[in-house]
């Protein structure tokens, strides 16, 4: 296991200030501590903490966010703010879905099971779900939402300042060093393309997925009397330009796509078909009036030969031919290269779940999904404060899921399944009381109470 003096007091740190929150029944606070380590240490960059870079062979080396939330569930269990012997049955069903993944690993690999993605991919975002559902309340989701929503914008501010002046803000130096998809994406900047912003949370696939989180935050969050508040106004559409400058910062195709038509569905299921009939206008005057194609080819220049699209759709075609016990019991997390360079593939298939059932088989895969069913719930208030609590936690999910069959994002080892499991574990929280929505006055008056 890699560890170093500096991942010591970051532990250390970790450690006193959760036990302070939980502690003190701030348990909210904690969970922002966790998204904030979540949003702005990205793995990539653990190996300036513990030593070692993230993808170094036979040792754990896992990410900040999984210490993080590791800690915080001793804390909660130690303080018994989380009672082990009354988690629920949602919880036991999801933790032995997990175990059964880990076993069936575990007979198939040996050791090598125990490995990064084990714990980012699986374990630990699933165990920090469980803790979620177990110990916030409704009433707590408008402050953790809004803080994680800044956070997101922290980091597109950044990945915009980087797009103007074309170069990484953060561990551009480290990254050149350690990470290969960051070589490569130099390498094709310095080919006169263009550059990808990175900002703190690494991979621009990883930015794009949470640049459009923000947006369907941005969305379900109205202000009353917007229209009437200049000031407010223009905020939000600032908000807007920046989440939307993100995306564009990001390159990623797939992010852009689930942007654009999450924007129409959402438009169009809040009847404001006056201004999707606006967008429809300014979408089709800009395709005449433009060179479409140039535009393409400006914003995606890196791949103008259509590679990436025949990446994934050769991808396809080998996962067709793959046998049925590879497909059925998985190849395990560290086989997988040596197999598909029997189909002379050089890369993986692009798709997070194809990635996923080559891994841990198809059996492991209907596990994990079962996991998935169980944590979430559709039984979720409506509103909660001032935000569209249910129309925003589930366009979080299904932005989330369309934009990962586009690209590795979670099938890749990183911490992206923290957030979608923090999702789903959302979705169990808003449904506490089931009472449809807790009015902002009633928030208003328990934080005056407290207070």
């Amino acid at each position: 296991m890699a560890f170093s003096a500096t991942l010591a007091v970051f532990i250390a740190i970790s450690l006193a200030l959760n036990l302070w929150f939980v502690t003190r029944d701030k348990v909210v606070n904690a969970f922002i501590l966790f998204f904030a380590v979540l949003l702005f240490i990205p793995p990539e960059a653990i190996g300036l903490i513990s030593g070692s870079p993230y993808g170094t062979s036979g040792i754990l080396n896992m990410s900040m966010a999984a210490y993080d939330a590791v800690i915080l569930f001793a804390c909660l269990v130690v303080t018994r703010k989380l009672k082990i012997q009354k988690i629920s049955v949602t919880g036991l069903v999801v933790m032995s879905c997990c175990l059964v993944i880990i076993l069936m690993r575990i007979c198939a690999d040996g050791s090598g099971a125990l490995s990064n993605k084990m714990i980012d991919n699986y374990f630990v975002p699933m165990l920090a779900a469980v803790s979620m559902s177990r110990v916030l309340n409704p009433d707590d989701m408008p402050k953790l939402l809004k803080f994680i929503y800044a956070f997101i914008l922290i980091n597109a501010a950044v990945a915009c300042l980087e797009l103007v002046i074309k170069q990484s803000l953060l561990f551009d130096a480290y990254y050149l060093k350690t990470v290969k998809w960051y070589r490569g994406a130099h390498n094709v900047y310095r080919a006169h393309l263009q550059f990808r912003g990175t900002a703190f949370l690494g991979h621009p696939l990883v930015n794009g997925v949470y640049y459009v989180l923000g947006i369907v935050y941005l969305y379900n969050k109205p202000v009353p009397g917007m229209m009437k508040n200049v000031r407010l106004t223009v905020l939000k559409a600032l908000q807007f330009a920046l989440l939307t400058g993100a995306i564009l910062s990001t390159n990623s195709r797939g992010a852009l796509l689930v942007f654009a038509v999450y924007t129409v569905i959402y438009l169009y299921t809040n009847k404001k078909i006056g201004k999707l009939l606006l967008l429809l206008i300014c979408v089709a005057v800009l395709i005449v009036a433009l060179d479409f194609e140039k535009i393409y080819n400006s914003l995606f220049a890196r791949d103008t030969s259509g590679n990436s699209l025949m990446g994934r759709l050769n991808g396809l075609a080998v996962f067709g031919e793959l046998p049925l016990e590879s497909v059925l019991l998985g190849e395990g997390l560290n086989k997988i290269a040596s197999l598909l360079t029997s189909y002379d593939m050089t890369s993986n298939f692009e798709i997070s779940y194809l990635i996923i059932i080559l891994e841990i088989g198809f059996i492991g895969f209907v596990i994990w999904v079962i996991a998935m069913i169980a944590m979430y719930s559709p039984k979720m208030a409506v509103t909660v404060g001032d935000i569209k609590a249910k129309s925003m936690v589930n366009g979080m999910i299904l932005c989330f899921l369309l934009i990962s069959a586009t690209g590795n994002l979670i099938g890749d080892p990183g911490t992206l399944n923290y957030m979608l499991w923090a999702l789903l574990a959302f979705s169990r929280v808003l449904s506490k009381g089931n009472n449809g929505g807790i009015p902002q006055r009633t928030l208003i008056n328990r934080a005056n109470t407290i207070g």
